[in-house]
C-alpha cells in the first residue's frame, strides 16, 4: 500500500513536471501586428521600409547612387533578375542587401535565401547578422509578430528552438550555425505562416541542389542569392583563384531556383586589383545579366587638384603640417578650403554629399583627404578602378583578359576561316605540361586561333604550372626529359593527324609547327630530327633597342632570315634546325593584329567559347606588358611578364604564328627571306664549278618550297673548303 502511495506521488510529480516544462518551452499565441497600416505601406516598397524600419542603421542620408541601387534590388526580389555592385568602401552596399533580405524575407516576396560570403566563416558572419536584425529590432517585433516573436522568446538561448511551442504546436524554428528556418505558427487572424529558409555557405563549398522542405511540406529551392565580397586579398592576387571564383558566380548562382521559378541574385564586391574577379564579374559586355555598377567616391575631381594647382596644394601643405603636429582635425587647413571653397570645388562632382568627417566641411574635402592619406589603396577602395601597376603609359595598346575573351566570333572550334589559307602550331614547352595552340592564318596575315589546350589534358578548365593534376611524367609513366619527349610525341601525333573543317568547305591539316626548346635544348632538338612531322625547335630572344635588328645584321653563310626570325645555319650533320624568334617584335606586331577593328586587314580573332571557358587563354594573352625603349636611334617596344602571370599560351600563340610566315603566308612588313650567297671567282666560274648547297637536317627540307637546297647563281663565289670539295668531286 505504501508503495503504491509512492508510485501515485512519483507519476504525479512527473506529470506536474512535464507541465511546467511544457508551459515554459510554449510561448503563447503570436501578438497581433502592432500597426498593419505601416506594415501594409512597405509592403512593395524597399525604399520605405528601410527608413521606417530600420533607420538607425544608416547615419548619413543616401546619396543618388544608393537610392538607384536600392531601386535596382526592389525590382530583382520582385520581378527576378541579378545585379552585381561595386561601391565605395563604407557606402553600406552589404547593410542595404541584407536588410532587403529581411524585407523579402518578412513579406514572403522571396522564401529560400542563400548568403555567400568568400569563404565559410564570411558567410557565417552574414547569418549571424540577420538573426541579430530579427532578435533585437523592436519595430519588426511589434509588426511582424510572427518571425519575430518566437525569436525573441529564445533570448538568444539557440537550443530552445528544437522544443519552442506555440498554443501547443511546435514553431518548427531553427536558429542556428549556417540554416535558419522561420517559424511555422498560426497569427492572431488564424492564418498560418510559411516557412522560409536562410542558408550560409563559402563560395567555393557546395552550393548546388539545395533544398529545404518546410513543416507544411513545401519543397523550397533558393530563390534570392547575396554574394558578399567574394574575394580575399590572397585570392584576388591568384589568376586560379580568380578563375576558380568567377566560374562559381557565372556558372553557378543564377541555376540555383528550380524550374519555372525566377531568381534574384546580388553580387556586391571590391575589386581589389586590377583584372581580379570583380573586376571581371563587373564587366557588362562579358557578364551582361549581372549588370555590373561601379559608384565612386568622385566623378570628377575639382579642376584646380586634377590640374595640381596651388590651392589644393597649399591646403594640403597646411593640413599636413597640422597633422604632424598632432592636430587631427586640422581647422587651419578647413579654415583656409571655406574661404577659397568655391573656387577649390570648382568642377567637381561628388556623389555622396553627406559623406565626410564632423570636423571637415564638404564631401570635396574629405574625398581629396581620402586620397591623400591612402595613395596605394583608394583608387581600388573608393573608386573600383584600381590601376595597372605593371603597365607603363605607351602608345601600345595592350588588351585586358577581359577584351580577349570578347573576341570570340561565330567561328566554331577547329573551323578554319574561309579567308584562312595555311594552319600552323606552336607548342611551349614546361616540364609538366605542354601548352599548344593552333591559328588559321590568311592573306594581310590576319589571323585566327582556331583550338588550343594542354597535354596531358587537366580536369580543371583553369590551372596554374604548380597545379598540375596530370603530369606528363603520370601521363606517360616515364620521367624527366624523356616524358617530354614522349608527350611531345603524342601530341604532334595527334594534332597532325587531325583535319580541321573549312568554313568554306573542304579541310585543312596543320602544315607547320615550331615548338619550345627552351630549357630541353638537347632532347627537342634530337626529337625534331627523328620526328616524321613538320616541325622545328624555336628559341625566344627578346632583341632591345640597344641590339640590331636581325635584318640590319651580316648574315653567316646559310642563314635565313624573315620578319623577327632567323635560322642560323647548322654546323654540325647531326644538329637540327632551328628558328630563333625575336619576341619583342613578334608580340608588338601579333598583339597589336588583335586590337584591329573588325572588317579591317590583318585582324586576329578567337573561335567562339565562353567568356569564362576562354578565362585561362586571356590571362596568358594579358600577362605581358610593353616598355616602350629608345636607343640607338630606334624605338622598340620590350616585353616584360607581370609578377606572378604565367604567358604559356602567349609565347604558343607566337611561336603558331611564326611557323605561318615560315610557311608562306607573307607578312605585310617583311621583306622575302634570303640566303648570304657569294659570288664564284672567276677561275671557278671558268671551269664550271657550282656552289654546293649547305647541308641542312632533313626536317628543313619539309619547310616550304623556297627553302629547298637551290643551285646557285654562276657568279656566286664559293669558300675555299667548297672549291677543294668540288675539286675532289671533279
Amino acid at each position: 500500500m505504501a508503495s503504491e502511495s509512492y508510485d501515485r506521488r512519483k507519476n504525479r510529480a512527473a506529470a506536474r513536471d512535464r507541465e511546467e516544462s511544457a508551459a515554459g518551452k510554449d510561448i503563447g499565441g503570436i501578438p497581433p501586428t502592432e500597426k498593419p497600416s505601416r506594415r501594409d505601406g512597405c509592403e512593395r516598397d524597399l525604399l520605405k521600409y528601410l527608413l521606417t524600419y530600420h533607420r538607425e542603421s544608416f547615419g548619413f542620408d543616401f546619396s543618388a547612387d544608393h537610392l538607384d541601387f536600392i531601386a535596382e534590388i526592389e525590382r530583382a526580389i520582385l520581378h527576378g533578375g541579378a545585379k552585381a555592385q561595386a561601391m565605395p568602401r563604407g557606402s553600406g552596399k552589404t547593410t542595404i542587401i541584407l536588410l532587403a533580405l529581411c524585407w523579402a524575407i518578412a513579406y514572403g516576396h522571396r522564401r529560400f535565401v542563400v548568403l555567400i560570403g568568400s569563404e565559410k566563416e564570411s558567410a557565417t558572419e552574414l547569418a549571424d547578422d540577420f538573426r541579430t536584425i530579427w532578435e533585437t529590432n523592436d519595430r519588426l517585433l511589434a509588426d511582424f509578430p510572427e518571425i519575430a516573436y518566437p525569436v525573441r522568446e529564445l533570448e538568444g538561448v539557440v537550443q530552445r528552438a528544437k522544443t519552442q511551442t506555440s498554443a501547443g504546436q511546435q514553431t518548427h524554428l531553427r536558429w542556428s550555425g549556417t540554416k535558419l528556418v522561420t517559424p511555422h505558427v498560426q497569427r492572431s487572424d488564424g492564418t498560418w505562416t510559411r516557412q522560409c529558409c536562410v542558408r550560409a555557405v563559402g563560395l567555393l563549398g557546395r552550393i548546388r541542389g539545395m533544398k529545404y522542405t518546410t513543416a507544411a511540406g513545401e519543397v523550397l529551392r533558393p530563390d534570392v542569392v547575396l554574394v558578399e565580397d567574394f574575394q580575399t586579398d590572397e585570392s584576388a592576387a591568384s589568376e586560379v583563384q580568380c578563375a576558380k571564383r568567377e566560374r562559381k558566380i557565372a556558372a553557378g548562382i543564377l541555376g540555383l531556383a528550380g524550374p519555372g521559378k525566377t531568381m534574384a541574385a546580388f553580387c556586391t564586391c571590391t575589386v581589389i586589383r586590377w583584372g581580379d574577379a570583380a573586376d571581371r564579374i563587373l564587366n557588362r559586355t562579358i557578364y551582361p545579366r549581372w549588370k555590373g555598377r561601379r559608384c565612386k567616391l568622385v566623378n570628377k575631381w575639382p579642376t584646380d587638384y586634377a590640374s595640381g594647382g596651388g590651392l589644393w596644394a597649399k591646403y594640403t601643405e597646411i593640413r599636413d603640417a597640422e597633422i604632424a603636429a598632432e592636430n587631427e582635425q586640422h581647422p587651419k587647413a578647413t579654415a583656409f578650403y571655406r574661404k577659397n571653397q568655391k573656387a577649390m570645388d570648382a568642377g567637381a562632382d561628388v556623389p555622396w554629399a553627406a559623406r565626410k568627417y564632423p570636423h571637415e566641411h564638404s564631401a570635396v574635402e574629405h574625398a581629396v583627404n581620402l586620397r591623400h592619406d591612402n595613395p596605394d589603396s583608394f583608387d581600388a577602395e573608393y573608386q573600383n578602378e584600381p590601376k595597372d601597376d605593371a603597365a607603363e603609359a605607351t602608345a601600345f595598346r595592350v588588351l585586358t583578359s577581359d577584351e580577349y575573351c570578347t573576341l570570340a566570333g561565330g567561328i566554331k572550334r577547329g573551323t578554319v576561316p574561309e579567308w584562312a589559307t595555311t594552319v600552323t602550331v606552336g607548342i611551349d614547352v614546361q616540364k609538366d605540361v605542354l601548352f599548344w595552340v593552333v591559328v588559321a592564318v590568311g592573306e594581310g596575315f590576319a589571323g585566327s586561333v582556331i583550338d588550343y589546350g594542354a597535354f596531358p589534358k587537366q580536369p580543371d578548365g583553369y590551372f596554374s604550372r604548380a597545379d598540375v593534376s596530370v603530369t606528363l611524367e603520370k601521363a606517360t609513366g616515364l620521367e624527366g626529359k624523356a616524358a617530354i619527349v614522349e608527350g611531345l610525341t603524342r601530341l604532334c601525333d595527334d594534332l597532325f593527324a587531325r583535319r580541321y573543317p573549312g568554313d568554306a568547305g573542304g579541310s585543312f591539316r596543320i602544315e607547320r609547327g615550331l615548338v619550345d626548346s627552351g630549357a630541353w635544348t638537347a632532347a627537342i632538338y634530337r626529337w625534331a630530327r627523328e620526328t616524321p612531322h613538320p616541325v622545328l625547335p624555336c628559341m625566344g630572344f627578346g632583341v632591345g633597342a640597344t641590339k640590331k635588328p636581325w635584318a640590319d645584321t651580316k648574315t653567316r653563310r646559310g642563314e635565313r632570315v624573315g620578319y623577327g626570325w632567323r635560322m642560323p645555319p647548322v654546323t654540325k650533320t647531326t644538329a637540327a634546325r632551328r628558328v630563333d624568334i625575336d619576341t619583342n617584335t613578334w608580340k608588338s606586331d601579333l598583339l597589336r593584329r588583335f586590337t584591329i577593328s573588325p572588317g579591317l586587314a590583318g585582324r586576329w580573332t578567337l573561335f567562339q567559347r565562353t567568356a569564362t571557358a576562354h578565362r585561362m587563354w586571356a590571362d596568358h594573352m594579358a600577362a605581358e606588358y610593353p616598355t616602350e625603349v629608345s636607343a640607338s636611334g630606334r624605338t622598340v617596344f620590350e616585353w616584360k611578364c607581370r609578377t606572378g602571370k604565367e604567358n604559356d599560351f602567349l609565347d604558343a600563340t607566337i611561336y603558331a604564328a611564326v611557323a605561318a610566315n615560315l610557311a608562306g603566308v607573307e607578312h605585310p612588313e617583311a621583306a622575302p627571306a634570303k640566303r648570304r650567297r657569294k659570288a664564284l671567282p672567276k677561275s671557278a666560274a671558268a671551269t664550271g664549278s657550282r656552289r654546293r648547297s649547305v647541308r641542312n637536317d632533313t626536317r628543313e627540307t619539309d619547310l616550304d618550297a623556297n627553302d629547298r637546297r637551290e643551285k646557285p647563281a654562276k657568279s656566286a663565289k664559293l669558300s675555299i673548303s667548297e672549291m677543294r670539295a668540288a675539286k675532289r668531286r671533279g
